[in-house]
């Protein structure tokens, strides 16, 4: 429950625009709950985040990959497995 509260904040400060804040957010929900089903779209959108704040593809692409070698069997994965030719 508590990482879905975190993961919850971190797409209200994605949503107003404030990437610095979602990209911590997210990267917080990963690093702490690791296992938790939301971590891999928590991921997702930290990568996604770190590519709003900076314009930065490869901080985009570098981060779909970390989530295809960490959750290789989420949806989330599935979504862009475009990066690895899947």
């Amino acid at each position: 429950l508590v990482a879905q509260l975190e993961f919850a904040q971190a797409k209200a400060s994605f949503n107003k625009g404030d990437f610095q804040a979602s990209l911590s957010g997210f990267n917080r929900v990963v690093e702490k709950y690791p296992k938790s089903p939301i971590a891999p779209e928590a991921l997702y959108w930290a990568s996604v985040s770190e590519y709003k704040r900076t314009g930065s593809r490869d901080a985009l692409m570098n981060g779909w990959k970390r989530l295809l070698k960490e959750y290789p069997d989420s949806d989330w994965a599935k979504k862009v497995g475009f990066v690895e030719g899947k």
